[in-house]
C-alpha cells in the first residue's frame, strides 16, 4: 500500500482513485482504525461503496520525499521490527521478543524534526508520528489520533 500511495502522490495527473486494503500479515494496524479487519468486512465495504477519506502525510528523509497514511516510527521500534523479521521462526511473538531485546539495550537515536511552527532535536529511544490510533495487532498507540483531522500525533 505504501508504494501505491507514493506512486499516486508522485504522479503528475490530479486523478485520485479510491484504494482498498485487504488484511494480511500479522498486525493489520490500519484496518483496526477502519474497523475492517477481515476480508469479508473489506469486501462488504466495497460492495456498499463505503468510501472514507484519510489524511496523507509527506516526510523528507535524507532529501527524499515520501508519503504515508499510517505511522512513521524510528529508533527502538524500527530496529525491533528489523530484528523481528529475522526471527520469523518464532511466529507472532517475534515482535515481543525483539522489542524486549531492544528495550534491554536502551540505545538512543538522534532525531531532528521540523514542522510548520516548530522544531525539535534530541536523543530518543523511540519516536513515532501517528495518523492513526492503532499499531501492531490492535494496540492503541495514539488513542486520540483520528485519521482525518489534518494532524499527526507525536509520541
Amino acid at each position: 500500500m505504501h508504494e501505491l500511495v507514493n506512486g499516486m502522490m508522485n504522479h503528475t495527473l490530479e486523478i485520485r482513485v479510491p484504494q482498498a486494503l485487504l488484511p494480511g500479515g500479522t498486525g493489520n494496524s490500519f484496518l483496526h482504525d477502519l474497523d475492517c479487519c477481515t476480508t469479508e468486512a473489506v469486501l462488504n465495504r466495497l460492495i456498499d461503496d463505503e468510501i472514507r477519506s484519510i489524511d496523507l502525510f509527506e516526510i523528507t528523509v535524507e532529501g527524499k520525499k515520501r508519503h504515508g497514511f499510517n505511522i512513521i516510527a524510528w529508533g527502538m521500534a524500527s530496529s525491533a521490527n528489523v530484528l523481528a523479521k529475522s526471527l520469523r521462526m518464532l511466529g507472532r511473538r517475534r515482535y515481543d521478543i525483539a522489542t524486549v531485546f531492544k528495550l534491554i539495550r536502551n540505545r538512543k537515536y538522534n532525531a531532528a524534526m521540523e514542522w510548520d511552527d516548530g522544531n525539535l532535536e534530541d536523543n530518543f529511544t523511540f519516536a513515532a508520528l501517528c495518523n492513526t490510533i492503532h499499531t501492531g495487532e490492535g494496540m492503541k498507540i495514539a488513542p486520540k489520533a483520528p485519521k482525518d483531522d489534518g494532524k499527526l500525533d507525536l509520541l
